[in-house]
């Protein structure tokens, strides 16, 4: 069974394997992410029905490695059943394997809400006490993912004195952990994060300095999930480094704090240290890598994604952020290995294909980034970014217009989709509509929000938008208005609707006899030789003022006779 931990990485959460913390003598946890962020967040609601847990040993009935385990289950089954709106459900007999702990959800089973289960793992000279949660029902919303979670207590002495202060810490721990993945689960953020620091309270009587700075770490992860203020969570990582000075991820998560809050040199050197006491902390490295990427220093960026590869080679996300930097560095044929790479590791990671795409693009090899849209839409059906792509390659505007409006639905403050759906609006025809979509595109733009959009800088919104405002700012059906539309059609080598917009220009008083020389040019690049001679004649007949343009329809005339 995989169970997902999320650590707090830029603006989302991520997905990774779990990582442990330094072992203490006696007692330490690695209790990772109690309330971890899946879907979208919900609000705090009032619950009409209990929520039902299931509560489970997983191991040999009667087997001494049970023993400690099927106690702790029943003072957590105790302390759980005296909460209110939380009904406990404790089968009888335990399960063998977490395998069949899967098989019992995966065929519905288990009737209930959510289940936790309890196990012992002997870890060389230490044991480990593992508690996980897993979600049964599915959430209200289709689009939220299962929450599933783990939390793990390592003992270097087994088996430990029941009545110690290290067998009593462990109830409150694994029930805090359940309790509050239970109100998470609910939608209620605000009541998980106060159970949780109901437990600080707890471990502040105890001498147990490495799980309180545990816990606080713990703390501090779930706050940076649920946007808690910036100095609130730093002052709970402050106190994590006055109990354990030596703790990589205390430094590493300051170091993301204080990146987002401007001081990036400060932010460097905490992801430094972190590395410096723990060369294994992949995360790390990637924070450290990122800060890089987006300083400009794309090589040492790049060095800090290739360690963290040789941490994990099936990290997709170091994968395209290093393919990013070596593009940045102009190295394209590695970045585009690099994208690739990416893909073949996550079949699903979206902005590795968007990286993608265009650098095929770069190469002028639309076949192989028509081949690589085809395979990202089989494995992501109806994705809207890669229908967007999928369409403007194939120029299909109608496509690209559906594909826009589907993401912008799902993304609303993505200029990427507001500027392709624009461009798709532009080539249809709806110019009013397009004008509108770039203007958002300009202003998420000049807030420094570029969303998805590759190369934002570079993109010329602000040229686009002066084009289109300057025929839309005369009266639909005026003179000004056709000549600019028509001038703007040419722009774009759309001559026939070039042409069309001339001939109605022309057909209203007063009409510069020069729009008959506008119109000549677009019919002859539409293959309308008759056409373009009779209006170069027309212009001549007209005896312009314009020297050069005379000239230049003279020589025209000539070359078509």
């Amino acid at each position: 069974m995989n169970y997902l931990h999320t650590y707090f990485e830029g603006e989302s959460a991520v997905k990774i394997q779990s990582g442990t913390m330094r072992t203490g003598t006696v007692l330490t946890a690695s209790l990772l992410i109690a309330i971890s962020l899946f879907g979208h967040a919900m609000a705090d609601t009032t619950v009409d029905e209990p929520f039902s847990i299931l509560l489970f040993e997983i191991g040999q009935a009667g087997s001494w490695e049970l023993s400690f385990t099927d106690s702790l289950m029943s003072l957590i089954e105790a302390s759980l059943s005296e909460l209110e709106g939380i009904e406990v459900i404790r089968p009888a007999v335990p399960l063998l394997s977490e395998e069949e702990f899967e098989t019992l959800i995966n065929s519905g089973e288990l009737d209930g809400d959510a289940a936790a289960c309890m196990m012992l793992q002997t870890e060389d000279t230490t044991k480990a006490v593992y508690c996980s949660y897993l979600s049964i029902s599915d959430l209200a919303d289709e689009e939220d993912q299962p929450f599933n979670d783990q939390s793990r207590i390592v003992l270097k002495e087994w088996p430990i004195d029941p009545e110690s202060e290290q067998a009593a810490v462990l109830v409150p721990l694994f029930t805090t952990f359940i309790e509050g993945s239970c109100y998470f689960r609910q939608g209620l953020q605000d009541k998980a994060l106060e159970t949780m620091i109901s437990m600080i309270d707890y471990l502040e009587g105890t001498d147990l300095s490495e799980l309180k700075a545990g816990y606080h770490l713990l703390l501090a992860h779930n706050m940076l999930l649920l946007s808690y203020d910036t100095e609130v969570v730093l002052a709970e990582i402050d106190r994590v480094l006055e109990l354990d000075s030596l703790s990589s991820e205390a430094y590493r998560i300051r170091g993301l704090l204080l990146y987002y809050s401007g001081d990036i040199q400060a932010a460097i050197e905490n992801a430094t240290n972190a590395i410096s006491l723990d060369s294994l902390n992949r995360m790390a490295v990637k924070l450290r890598g990122n800060i890089s990427l987006i300083i400009g220093d794309n090589q040492g960026a790049i060095n800090d994604y290739t360690r963290a590869l040789e941490l994990d080679p099936a990290d997709a996300d170091a994968l395209n952020k290093r393919g990013i930097a070596y593009g940045l560095l102009g190295q394209i044929e590695m970045s585009l290995e690099d994208y690739k790479a990416a893909i073949e590791v996550d079949p699903c990671f979206i902005e590795a294909y968007m990286n993608a795409v265009p650098t095929y693009y770069y190469f002028d090899d639309l076949e192989a980034a028509e081949d690589l849209l085809v395979r990202g839409l089989e494995a992501n059906p109806g994705n809207p970014s890669l229908m967007v792509m999928h369409g403007l390659l194939r120029k299909n505007w109608e496509t690209v217009l559906g594909a826009g409006t589907e993401g912008i639905l799902i993304s609303p403050d993505d200029p990427f989709f507001y500027m392709w759906r624009g461009t798709a609006l532009q080539e249809l025809g709806d110019y009013a509509a397009a004008l509108a979509d770039y203007a958002f595109v300009r202003e998420c733009f000049n807030s420094g929000n570029y969303g998805t959009v590759t190369g934002a800088e570079g993109q010329p919104i602000d040229a686009m938008i002066a084009e289109l405002e300057r025929f839309l700012e005369h009266p639909e059906g005026s003179l000004e208005f056709y000549i600019q539309r028509g001038m703007f059609h040419t722009e774009k080598s759309m001559y026939q609707k070039a042409v069309d917009d001339f001939t109605d220009a022309l057909s209203l008083p007063d009409t510069d006899p020069v729009v008959y020389y506008h119109r000549a040019l677009c019919r002859e690049r539409t293959g309308d030789i008759s056409g373009a001679r009779e209006d170069l004649q027309s212009f001549l007949d007209s005896d312009p003022s314009s020297s050069l343009k005379k000239r230049m329809a003279e020589q025209m005339l000539e070359g078509f006779n």
